[in-house]
């Protein structure tokens, strides 16, 4: 009997971490329910080529039909089961019915593309099901790939085997990591600032740097943010401490819009590749601070596991 089959969007609309924690989700979602992983990451937004792939090692089958752009979304219009369109269709409180039409031909093509080219699910219709809360509470096992745990536990283990770059991306990683020096044992800290002020509400720096005085007696820390003000601000307000960033000083917040529509390809590959020999080397800090509720916090709560990551906004890690 064949196995089902999920053709995973990577990089279709959000940041590339956000792209990254709900593919780990939908990964593990699949290996537990016997499906088969199926990506496709040619939406040309994080670099010329494979959104992905290009810096990452291969790690599954993929597929490069472009119907996959249109149709194979994190969301549409609202659900998309035949039922609730057609009751959405025919409801007279309906302020108009295109939404609901939109809806249907999405679902029509959608519907004739996995025929055509044999597969069960786009992204949409088991994202939801990978990123239910509840599975913070189950206990994950799968021998193949060395998962043996929680949530938490079992995307780190995902990501210990996926998180594998590209030789000349491993070039470029390591030009960054080495263009700062850093101590053998060092805190690490992300504050970002931009637009996500208008997700959640801002942490004081304060809050973050009370963490790490409660928690270890290292003074000295690399910053990931968005924000050189950041910064210039944490040296100003704790000269006992020495900090590191790879921020550049013209970086005056991430606004993600206007980041993917204001710059060149090549720019935003080379930001991204920056952004990696970050995450990698607050990877190795003896304790990160973040919050739980920005992506790079979520992933590095995986990729780094429990007792190493403490988040400003909530007391444990969650799916965000």
């Amino acid at each position: 009997m064949r196995k089902k089959k999920l053709i995973y969007n990577f990089g279709s609309r959000y940041g590339f971490f956000s792209e990254y924690n709900n593919m780990i989700l939908c990964y593990l979602y699949c290996l537990c329910n016997d499906i088969d992983f199926v990506l496709f990451d040619s939406n040309h937004r994080f670099s010329e080529s494979h959104d992905l792939l290009d810096f990452f090692e291969p790690f599954c089958i993929t597929d490069n039909h472009v119907f996959n752009r249109k149709y194979n979304k994190r969301d549409f219009f609202g659900e998309m089961g035949w039922r609730t369109m057609l009751k959405d269709f025919f409801s007279k409180t309906e302020p108009s019915n295109e939404i609901p039409i939109k809806r249907m031909k999405h679902r029509l093509v959608g519907d004739f593309y996995k025929k055509l080219y044999g597969f069960d699910y786009y992204t949409y219709e088991l994202f939801s099901s990978a990123r239910d809360r509840r599975l913070e509470q189950k206990h994950f096992i799968h021998k193949e790939m060395g998962i043996d745990g929680d949530l938490q536990d079992s995307c780190k283990s995902i990501i210990d085997k996926l998180w594998v770059y590209k030789p000349n991306v491993q070039a470029e990683v390591m030009q960054y990591i080495s263009s700062i020096s850093m101590p053998n044992e060092y805190l690490g800290v992300h504050i970002r600032r931009g637009d996500k002020v208008m997700e959640y509400d801002m942490q004081d720096i304060k809050k973050y740097m009370t963490l790490l005085e409660q928690h270890s007696s290292l003074r000295v820390a690399f910053v990931l943010t968005d924000d050189y003000r950041t910064f210039l601000d944490l040296e100003k307000e704790y000269p006992d401490w020495e900090f590191h960033t790879l921020c550049e000083k013209s970086e005056c917040g991430y606004y993600h819009d206007e980041f993917m529509k204001g710059m060149s390809i090549e720019n935003i590959t080379r930001r991204h590749i920056k952004l990696f020999a970050s995450m990698d080397i607050l990877s190795q800090s003896q304790l990160f601070v973040g919050s739980y509720s920005s992506n790079p916090g979520m992933y590095l709560g995986m990729r780094m596991g429990k007792g190493k990551v403490l988040g400003v906004d909530f007391e444990n890690w969650r799916i965000w």
